[in-house]
């Protein structure tokens, strides 16, 4: 997509974005994209994984070039999440100058299209099936956590700890209880793992 084409859609975003300054969800503003039969966000099926990644990876694309264009300009920030997306103030200083914000991972990832461009189906869903697995283990941390009996803050280290002094009390080789066993390395599994 030029360059022109995208500033267009960056300043129907931004019309959109006013219009709602408590915020929008990603899913709404899509959906309002969709209904005002904005190209590309048109007639598409989000039932497709590949198009669903290309649509969201569009629209946050826009959003993220929105954002600088509107801190560079002394305008506002954005928030940019996919449960909300709004216009904030800026961060200001002392002096009433923009406080420049370094470009976090996510801000470079958006901010270069390639990641678009060069997406494949299997990428895309090699991307939702890892995404499923981290969920998977995470629905089973709080269960995982009381296996082990340590608290939702415990660290990486604690549960590492945890994990080898449960191991050796309960090893069937020094006569420890083997299903307990196995549920601890299950547990420490699924939180190590996250």
């Amino acid at each position: 997509m030029d360059d022109k084409r995208k500033t267009a859609l960056m300043a129907i975003l931004w019309e959109i974005l006013q219009e709602h300054p408590q915020g929008i969800r990603e899913f709404d503003l899509y959906q309002i994209l969709a209904d005002r039969e904005i190209p590309p966000f048109a007639k598409r099926k989000l039932g497709d994984p590949k198009q669903l990644f290309e649509v969201h990876f569009l629209l946050f694309h826009l959003l993220h070039l929105l954002r600088r264009q509107q801190v560079e300009q002394g305008v506002a920030d954005l928030e940019i999440h996919c449960l909300k997306i709004v216009i904030t103030p800026l961060a200001t200083a002392t002096s009433s100058e923009v406080l420049p914000q370094p470009a976090s991972k996510v801000d470079a990832y958006y901010l270069d299209d390639s990641h678009l461009e060069n997406v494949t189906r299997e990428m895309v869903e090699e991307m939702l099936d890892s995404f499923w697995k981290r969920f998977d283990r995470y629905d089973k941390r709080d269960e995982a956590l009381a296996e082990l009996g340590l608290p939702g803050h415990a660290t990486q280290e604690t549960i590492k700890r945890r994990y080898r002094k449960l191991a050796m009390e309960n090893h069937p080789d020094r006569g420890g209880d083997a299903e307990r066993f196995r549920r601890v390395a299950e547990a420490a599994d699924v939180l190590l793992n996250m």
